[in-house]
């Protein structure tokens, strides 16, 4: 009886101690653990919406379709970890396409807890008090709450839905970010070996995460050295920003031989990038100032055109111009523009070279983080005292703005979205009813699908707005066999042809001629678009 009273008396003990480590450890990270959560809980209001979505974007459909093609791209853009989680998701049957709202779910939270690291990376050099220590009940100031929404913009931006539309890559965004986000806070804290560490990561995980890194690393010396032009500002700019600019390179230089040589081990993949720029320096230029346009009148083309993210650029400049005048330091304006044009360059730099004839959302995520550098230069200098009065208010401003502007239009792209899905499924059904119909009155199976697209075939619904490169583009498109086939295979959809699988072949030539060349149509006629030859489906797209 004593021994058993001995050992509940010890678990009693081992319980009351663990639950004192637990509120230590609690006490000591309660201010990082809250901040994350309410990180969290912004984003999941402004991109929950997503979680209503059922399908993935058109042309993504072939991360379930084919996974393995999904494995090769990777590798021919020599993102190597993210090949490593490719294979891994094809052989788990784990594929984010299949597993969308688990996926949405981890993006954010990879967001939230990116957004987190960076805040308090930037925290000494906008506060005395430390991070740790912060309460905000004890330190409640609308400076405060002013800076945390200025780095939101970064992450709560329009630009960024189109992460939400690849979803076969969501996994690889995440890992990204967060791998951006830890190596600059490592660098923040002068761990200089675990931080490079983290950028190798980002460079062989998702390369345009690099440039954010670069971006955010010029921000952070420009804020430490107070936007004073010196020797150590450039050599410390150039160790930060250049860790992952070099990282980034590396790999691409090495890349095609790292390539090569899996091709001899059996893996597939392009042994050789591509030279993708073939224009000459003045259609180059004349190409970037038309893109700058766009950039800066609006978030291409998703919002109206009130030119806010120019209205940033403007407004900082100002304020810098204004008190380095009058604390008379001319100095300080040259390291701003200076700064401003490295900014720049580094959001379109992956542009340029890749697709300098348009933007491709996902390659201009820098630029969604320089509005967030901007709204901190703002910050940082309304809170000289010189101007403080009316500056500070304008700052302020323009800071809330932003983050209203930008959350209530990703409500408009997921509204919209929506909709655009909501037509796909309309049509999908209607399509697959007529194939049972088909089969129920002649006795053959169908099992065979051939699509064309018509005349004047769009990308978008003509009822849906708010899209850009693949953001509301519809499934119902040209990969309809794609999106046909994961309807039948992974959806409710198909009714009583679930499970059905679809051999895509080419359409008959003669079928063709007869029945879709040189039609126009400007809505969906099942009857004329939809047309059987055998076992064989044949479709034409509006």
């Amino acid at each position: 009886m004593e021994k058993v009273m001995t050992a509940k008396y010890d678990q009693e003990i081992s319980q009351a101690t663990k639950g004192i480590l637990l509120r230590k450890l609690y006490d000591s990270y309660s201010s990082y653990i809250k901040l994350c959560f309410t990180n969290m809980v912004i984003l999941f209001m402004v991109f929950g919406g997503f979680y209503r979505s059922i399908f993935a974007n058109g042309d993504t459909l072939w991360g379930a379709i084919s996974p393995d093609d999904t494995f090769r791209a990777r590798l021919e853009n020599y993102r190597w970890l993210s090949a490593v989680f490719e294979g891994i998701f094809n052989k788990t049957g784990f594929l984010p396409a299949l597993h969308l709202r688990p996926s949405l779910i981890f993006l954010i939270f990879s967001f939230a807890l990116s957004l987190t690291l960076l805040q308090i990376a930037f925290w000494p050099l906008f506060f005395d008090v430390d991070f740790k220590e912060f309460s905000f009940r004890k330190h409640f100031s609308l400076r405060v709450h002013i800076y945390r929404l200025a780095f939101t913009v970064a992450f709560l931006n329009v630009l960024n839905c189109e992460f939400f539309y690849y979803t076969e890559s969501m996994h690889i965004f995440a890992m990204s970010f967060i791998f951006m986000a830890l190596g600059v806070y490592l660098y923040s804290k002068e761990r200089y070996i675990t931080g490079l560490i983290a950028f190798c990561m980002v460079s062989v995980t998702y390369q345009v995460t690099c440039l954010t890194a670069v971006i955010v690393m010029i921000s952070y010396v420009y804020f430490y050295y107070k936007g004073h032009m010196d020797k150590r500002m450039f050599c410390r700019a150039l160790f930060y920003a250049g860790t992952p600019s070099a990282l980034f390179l590396l790999n691409y230089m090495t890349g095609p031989w790292i390539l090569a040589v899996l091709n001899r081990m059996g893996f597939g993949g392009n042994p050789a990038k591509e030279v993708l720029v073939t224009m000459s320096p003045s259609e180059l230029i004349r190409a970037y100032t038309g893109q700058l346009h766009d950039a800066f009148a609006s978030s291409l083309n998703l919002t109206p055109e009130l030119h806010l993210p120019l209205i940033l650029l403007l407004a900082a400049a100002l304020l810098v111009t204004c008190v380095s005048i009058k604390r008379g330091r001319i100095a300080d304006i040259f390291t701003f523009l200076l700064y401003l044009l490295v900014m720049i360059l580094c959001s379109f730099s992956l542009q340029i070279f890749v697709h300098p004839e348009n933007f491709e959302v996902r390659l201009i995520t820098p630029f969604t983080f320089m509005q967030a550098m901007l709204l901190l230069v703002l910050i940082f200098y309304s809170d000289a005292s010189l101007l403080r009065n009316w500056v500070e208010t304008a700052s302020y401003a323009l800071v809330i703005i932003t983050v209203c502007f930008n959350a209530f239009f990703i409500q408009c792209v997921i509204e919209n979205r929506l909709l655009s899905e909501s037509l796909d499924y309309i049509y999908a059904e209607q399509i697959f009813d007529y194939i049972r119909d088909y089969e129920l009155g002649t006795g053959n199976t169908v099992d065979e699908m051939a699509v064309v697209v018509d005349k004047n075939s769009k990308d978008f619904y003509s009822r849906v707005f708010f899209n850009k490169s693949t953001v509301n583009k519809r499934c119902y498109d040209r990969y309809t066999w794609a999106f046909l086939q994961y309807c039948s295979s992974f959806t409710s959809i198909a009714g009583s042809l679930e499970g059905r699988q679809y051999k895509h072949v080419d359409m008959d030539d003669k079928l063709y001629q007869e029945c879709f060349e040189g039609r126009d149509w400007k809505e969906f006629e099942l009857k004329e678009q939809v047309v059987f030859s055998g076992n064989r489906v044949n479709i034409c797209v509006f």
